[in-house]
């Protein structure tokens, strides 16, 4: 939350398409990342995840099943 909080970050699909823009308020929340979860068609119990390049400022949005939780560890 430190490190994010009142930002806003481009947002990318994994192949690096823009798909908007994602932010962060004060309280760490994150908003607007809806538009990118319409076009892909998400459903219940996807799993999407947020990987943040704090340089860059952007964010890689992916959605997935429960292996893309397994390509992190």
């Amino acid at each position: 939350k430190k490190l994010l909080a009142g930002q806003k970050f481009r947002a990318i699909s994994p192949n690096g398409k823009d798909v908007g823009t994602v932010g962060i308020t004060d309280d760490g929340t994150a908003y607007g990342y809806q538009p990118f979860l319409r076009q892909v068609g998400a459903d219940e119990g996807d799993t999407f995840l947020l990987e943040f390049d704090l340089e860059q400022a952007t964010v890689t949005l992916r959605l997935g099943d429960d292996s893309l939780l397994d390509e992190l560890s």
